[in-house]
């Protein structure tokens, strides 16, 4: 029998697409055996406890891009069972779940599978991609290495990625993994377990409690010497430590996070964060907003007023509030009432004893309501009285007024006192309205620094806008170049002024060689801050670390070292009491004197006249 040709070609051809299509099939039964090593009901169970745990509002089923429709297919069943229970839940694969992570809100993305194809989109989409802001969990089977799997993958530090396995007695057991660089070994840490009967453990601790070791990581950061950072250098002027109020909080970090600093010293550090050349700045950065462009900020370290600083003025302030500053208005009015009670009373026990016989002679007290005013205000004053009270219930009224009275006077002899020997310097101006108002001072700020862009940047503030072009514009080419500088050219100058934080003056006064004082309602508040890398993985630890610093009393006693000193202030300079200081007293003392000499000599004319009518009538009438 003689075979065609073409028909065993044919038959050839047949044979070898049906032996493809066989092992493309037996490929997906393998895939699809992959994807369900695990029961799907404990799959369901599992997702449902960790978006509860992480209280995540949508779950995102990932698959791989080209297995679409079989992907799909094999995890229909989980986002069935998953919407049953009223969960969220839609397919995504790893090209749009980018779109996804910046519109919603810390998503569950859940991979049930562990193929190669996975593992690919995994370590392809990890490399550029900002997924610390969702949670991940990946499903393997027990035969996986979980190391081999993450070999080449390199999960972020802050990233939440979960991974559960099944164990022995079927037990899955969560597992958070997570590298500190893509260049140290995958840390794994044991994060919960679930068993059989539904239940879920977890792990107590944060995220920080359980990932506070950077294992030795090597920083890269810009140093650059201020108020707040001192920079120590070897003979080649190379930074090699540094100290001060923020070099000491980051002394303290080191050894508490494990890592090690290479310290380089350049001028522009945020920029230089932005450039990729360091990756954190130990320096006293003023937080603006305008920076958030190029780097993020670790946490605040120190709130800061930077105030108006002028030389102590010679002049001091004379307040005639004084007298009146020691109680308060309701204090005043509850004094003034009860004087006006106490004479009422004084009156009323008199009115009830009008009469009273003393060795027979009917007599008559003279404790009318108006002497009894008269007589309560010197009881006030401490003032004796010049008639006995004979009867037991005005006794009583007098002992209660000169109590009372006692208390009140040594309250206000003490306050009153402690205001006239502290004096209060008369300063030019309060306010940054008032300093534009008066014009007479030059008003200089630290060249180059975030101040002098608060003046001349902020576009949505005219009045510092005005101090810029009117005060500051005209000299901005001879600005200081030092905090230092600037104080000193304060006692140089006679209307000269600086612009200066309290820690700036604390920590230069003892080089300056007059008194400087702060206008105390012409400042502007800020924030000092170290900068980091823009999305760094290592922020949220940092910030952590030194909210707990914060919270245990660390910064406050690093700030008291590093800024011993007082600052001197307008109302605490204690000196010796001068004439102009009591200028009051002495004009109440005129007033009263001229008051009295003006009332006798209307008595006394009044009596003259008085005195002139009665002798014409007995005139007329002899």
């Amino acid at each position: 029998m003689i075979s065609n040709p073409s028909r065993i070609k044919e038959d050839r051809g047949n044979t070898a697409k049906m032996s493809q299509i066989f092992k493309i099939n037996l490929l997906l039964l393998l895939m699809v055996a992959h994807c369900i090593s695990m029961d799907t009901s404990n799959v369901v169970e599992i997702v449902s406890q960790v978006k509860k745990h992480f209280r995540s509002i949508f779950v995102y089923l990932l698959h791989y891009e080209e297995e679409y429709q079989f992907i799909n297919a094999s995890t229909l069943r989980v986002g069935k069972m998953l919407s049953a229970r009223n969960i969220q839940v839609a397919t995504a694969s790893f090209s749009v779940i980018q779109a996804i992570l910046s519109r919603d809100i810390r998503p569950l993305c859940v991979s049930t599978s562990g193929s190669k194809s996975i593992k690919q989109s995994i370590m392809k989409y990890f490399q550029n991609a900002e997924v610390s802001n969702a949670v991940w969990l990946l499903f393997l089977d027990s035969n996986t290495c979980m190391h081999e799997f993450f070999t080449d993958i390199n999960i972020p530090f802050d990233c939440e990625f979960l991974v559960a396995q099944e164990a022995d007695d079927h037990v899955v057991v969560l597992t958070e993994v997570y590298r500190v660089s893509p260049s140290l070994p995958l840390q794994t840490y044991r994060f919960g377990e679930w068993t059989s009967c539904g239940a879920l453990n977890w792990s107590v601790n944060g995220l920080f409690q359980r990932r506070n070791n950077f294992q030795g990581l090597v920083i890269r950061s810009s140093v650059n010497s201020s108020l707040f950072v001192t920079v120590i250098t070897d003979d080649a002027n190379k930074p090699v430590d540094v100290g001060g109020y923020v070099g000491e909080v980051w002394r303290v970090l080191e050894p508490l996070m494990n890592f090690t600093c290479y310290h380089g010293q350049w001028r522009d550090v945020v920029k230089m964060i932005h450039n990729g050349t360091v990756d954190v700045s130990i320096a006293d950065i003023l937080m603006k907003p305008q920076d958030l462009m190029f780097a993020d900020f670790i946490a605040p370290l120190v709130d800061v007023r930077t105030y108006v600083v002028i030389r102590m003025p010679s002049k001091t302030e004379v307040l005639w509030t004084n007298f009146l500053t020691p109680f308060s208005s309701r204090l005043w009015i509850a004094v003034l009432s009860l004087m006006v009670l106490i004479a009422m009373s004084l009156a009323f026990t008199d009115r009830a004893n009008l009469c009273r016989r003393d060795n027979g002679i009917l007599k008559t007290t003279n404790y009318n309501y108006l002497n009894s005013v008269f007589y309560v205000i010197g009881t006030f004053c401490q003032q004796a009285q010049g008639s006995t009270l004979r009867r037991a219930s005005s006794r009583i009224v007098f002992l209660t007024s000169h109590l009372t009275a006692l208390v009140f006077l040594a309250s206000y002899s003490a306050s009153l006192i402690s205001s006239l020997t502290v004096r209060r310097p008369a300063l030019p101006f309060e306010t940054f309205q008032q300093v534009l108002e008066d014009g007479s001072y030059r008003l200089d700020v630290l060249s180059n620094s975030g101040e002098l862009d608060y003046f001349r940047l902020n576009t949505g503030d005219a009045l510092m806008r005005q101090l810029y072009q009117k005060l500051i514009v005209r000299h901005e080419a001879d600005l200081p170049s030092s905090v230092l500088e600037g104080l000193q050219k304060v006692c140089r100058g006679n209307r000269q002024a600086y612009f200066a934080s309290q820690h700036a003056v604390k920590a230069f006064l003892r080089n300056l060689s007059c008194s400087p004082v702060i206008v105390p309602r012409a400042y502007i508040p800020g924030t000092i801050s170290m900068s980091i890398a823009k999305n760094s993985p290592y922020q949220g630890l940092f910030k952590y670390n030194i909210q707990n610093m914060r919270c245990s009393g660390i910064l406050q006693r690093l700030m008291q070292e590093a800024f011993p000193a007082r600052l001197p202030q307008s109302e605490l300079k204690l000196e010796r009491m001068d004439l102009a200081t009591v200028i009051p007293i002495f004009s109440l003392l005129a007033i009263g004197l001229l008051l009295t000499t003006l009332l006798l000599v209307i008595e006394m004319k009044l009596c003259h006249r008085r005195w002139i009518t009665r002798k014409m009538c007995r005139i007329k009438f002899r």
